[in-house]
């Protein structure tokens, strides 16, 4: 059985050591070292602090942030909604006190479930934990809380946001959001505040979106340079309200999460907690107020109790649980919401849960890897457009990280959810003969953008170093074309290449736009489209009955002082779905 990790935290002044106990009985060392400063990614195994002194625990809440499958992830042995639901129960027993959920956005989009089966079944499945908060004594129930994240405003049109407004049980919060035209409907659905009473508590929330999702006709834009004001003015707000303690739900950048933090803490000691999410990695800072986010699809997710410390100050005790099969699931749940969607799932894709494949190593499939870094999937990806049968041949293949949708680490038994979940509209390999100057500006798209962008290209035929401490435009430090008769061989500016690429960047849509900003692409000398990218990987997994195992062999390299994107995780738990 693995140890449980030790964290150290300050919070906001209460130096927490780790707890001699684990959630399931494991035990560890004390941790020594100081406060982080910056924010820190989560271990992998469970990691529960104990409380400050004379800590009154009044009320408990589950963090989650990012859901886009009403199943589990990792395949079947990780994360997933109905662990979540029994994890309500659970918390409920032990603590006998109200419990809570706030949900730091993005669920309708990009779910295969919500794009091929409508928004009802993710919202059936939020509102199926908002039941189970209202289930119980009065004196134990709570309530389920929603920040929109981006992806919620994914569809150019407002229907999809308005039937899940329509349809959802639970309460949605957006300080920065306000609905119009074909939205203007259910504009008061979302609220720019909330003041609840939590186990004795006044709690007031705030909650905001990121800004540069809000970008459709249908809800009004918002600058992230207003951030902290919008922020202040609600918990100003709040606090002439009566709210004893305060808390933010956020999905945004970390690097904007912290800034929040730190400055709103000083203006606002009541706030003890920023719930983040848009990052996909389980992550958290103590600068300031407490920042968590957790993975996607709950594989690591946090439980915080929230009462008062010895002098009366209000005060939390963080937890992050890694959801694993050692976790409950909740046989309601599976009944009502998960087998019903995983029939209908089946009887639209036959393979849904057929295996197709096996992964030999792990394919590194996460969001945060994908738009970050090089990663074995990509390589492997990228290869296969690369490798396609006709004429002329590829020299350089190049897809960006934004198409691939997964957002999971898989190995063992590759089944057709694997394929539909990672491709969930056509994605035909195009070539496009480019000039070395339009490849190199090619590449300064890549990495011109800020971290995590659905812009950053997975690349075969070619390896590249970037430094984002430069300026954008001149990022690319060097770039090396592959496979020719002498090896490695310097991009030649004035030399025409073939190059494979996605449809998505290769061509303009109806509209004329050149997709993720790649015009160099889209206006280079069109050579066709051939076999759609699904299709290239269930032939080659057909050709591999003992299955594949890509690695990564040092194509991109980023210069300087980068973050770790791509975190990597323990060894995966044995398969089993």
């Amino acid at each position: 059985m693995r140890p449980l990790t030790c964290l150290v935290w300050m919070v906001p002044t209460v130096l927490l050591a780790c707890n001699p106990a684990a959630r399931r009985g494991r035990s560890h060392e004390p941790a020594t070292s100081t406060a982080p400063a910056a924010p820190r990614v989560c271990p992998e195994q469970d990691a529960r602090l104990p409380a400050p002194d004379g800590f009154a625990p009044a009320f408990v809440v589950l963090h989650l942030n990012d859901i886009y499958r009403v199943g589990p992830a990792r395949n079947g042995v990780a994360g997933g909604l109905s662990r979540v639901a029994a994890l309500i129960q659970r918390t409920r027993e032990e603590e006998r006190l109200p419990v809570y959920i706030v949900h730091s956005g993005d669920f309708l989009f990009p779910s295969l479930e919500s794009d091929r089966l409508g928004v009802e079944r993710m919202v059936a499945a939020l509102n199926f934990l908002h039941d189970r908060l209202q289930e119980g004594e009065p004196a134990t129930r709570g309530e389920l809380l929603v920040v929109p994240g981006n992806h919620e405003f994914e569809k150019k049109t407002a229907a999809p946001l308005v039937k899940a407004l329509e349809t959802s049980r639970f309460r949605w919060l957006g300080s920065n959001v306000k609905l119009r035209g074909d939205a203007a409907g259910v504009a008061q659905k979302v609220e720019p505040d909330a003041l609840l009473t939590m186990g004795g508590v006044k709690v007031g929330f705030f909650a905001l979106a990121l800004a540069e999702g809000l970008d459709k006709a249908y809800v009004e834009k918002a600058d992230r340079a207003n951030y902290a004001s919008l922020a202040h003015e609600r918990l100003s707000a709040l606090e002439a309200r009566g709210a004893e303690l305060l808390i933010g739900i956020t999905h945004l950048e970390m690097t904007d999460d912290m800034a929040l933090a730190r400055t709103l803490k000083a203006e606002h000691p009541r706030l003890l907690w920023l719930a983040g999410g848009h990052d996909h990695s389980c992550m958290y800072s103590t600068s300031g107020a407490l920042v968590t986010k957790g993975d996607s699809n709950a594989v690591r997710m946090w439980r915080l109790r929230f009462g008062r410390d010895a002098r009366g100050a209000p005060a939390v005790q963080p937890e992050m649980l890694a959801l694993t099969t050692e976790d409950a699931t909740d046989e309601a749940y599976d009944t009502q919401v998960w087998k019903p969607t995983l029939a209908q799932l089946e009887t639209l894709f036959p393979d849904f849960n057929n295996p197709i494949g096996q992964a030999r190593v792990p394919l590194e499939a996460r969001e945060q890897c994908v738009r970050n870094v090089e990663t074995n999937f990509g390589n492997y990806l990228t290869d296969l457009m690369r490798a396609e049968p006709g004429a002329p041949k590829a020299d350089i293949a190049v897809l960006n990280g934004g198409l691939l949708r997964l957002d999971d680490r898989v190995q063992g038994p590759l089944r057709g959810e694997h394929l539909e979940r990672t491709l969930g509209f056509p994605a035909p390999v195009c070539r496009v003969r480019l000039t070395g100057d339009a490849i190199r500006r090619m590449l300064e798209n890549s990495v011109s953008g800020g971290y995590g962008e659905g812009r950053f290209l997975q690349v075969s035929g070619l390896k590249y170093s970037f430094n984002r401490e430069r300026p954008p435009g001149s990022r690319v430090t060097s770039v090396q074309v592959l496979g020719g008769p002498q090896g490695a061989a310097p991009l030649e500016e004035g030399r025409s290449y073939v190059v494979a690429a996605n449809s998505f960047i290769a061509t303009r849509d109806k509209e004329g736009r050149a997709g993720d900003g790649y015009a160099m692409l889209a206006d280079g000398e069109q050579l066709g489209c051939g076999t759609d990218l699904k299709k290239l990987i269930q032939e080659d997994l057909q050709r591999r009955p003992r299955g594949i195992e890509p690695r990564t062999e040092g194509r991109i390299t980023e210069e300087g002082s980068p973050p770790a994107h791509c975190p990597a995780p323990e060894a995966p738990p044995a398969s089993s779905h």
